[in-house]
């Protein structure tokens, strides 16, 4: 007997009920075979469906960053400390990876480098002013070693 797709999906669609109702009755009849085939499937097929959900993810996440972001600061807002104890699980676990990413960001933002420290040093004029200072007083030998090279070779420069 050969059935016809056009066929099926006309009575689909026309009694989605009695449809819905025999699919839920067949699956609570076959509810473990069904779950044992599918767990088989994906374990035969792991790497391939988890390289494929990795692309769909990250082609979703770039075609929609504002709402990521969104989504981002209105957890992080909701439990700071949380968010915060998270990263530095997730450091903690991937040191060499996140040293990795560190290097590469700060070689693409160099400029945004050197906002951060000047920004940084007009914020703490103060505090670093009096950090230097005590650190000048507690290594005064080595402070005028510093400075006797430093005026040394200012004069074999010129």
């Amino acid at each position: 007997m050969t059935i016809y797709v056009g066929m099926s999906n006309d009575w689909y669609h026309k009694n989605k009920e009695k449809a819905k109702e025999a699919a839920a009755a067949y699956y609570q009849k076959n509810k473990e075979k069904i779950k044992a085939k599918v767990r088989e499937y994906y374990v035969a097929n792991a790497d391939i469906i988890n390289a494929k959900w990795a692309e769909y993810h990250d082609n979703y996440r770039l075609a929609n960053q504002e709402q990521y972001r969104a989504y981002h600061r209105k957890y992080y807002q909701q439990d700071p400390e949380k968010c915060k104890k998270r990263s530095k699980k997730w450091i903690e676990a991937n040191k060499e990876y996140y040293k990795e990413l560190q290097r590469e960001w700060r070689l693409k933002n160099p400029e945004k480098i050197k906002s951060y420290s000047q920004t940084y040093y007009q914020n703490n004029k103060e505090r670093i002013k009096a950090r230097n200072a005590k650190y000048r007083a507690e290594h005064k030998e080595q402070t005028k070693a510093r400075n006797r090279k430093y005026k040394q070779n200012k004069k074999n420069k010129k």
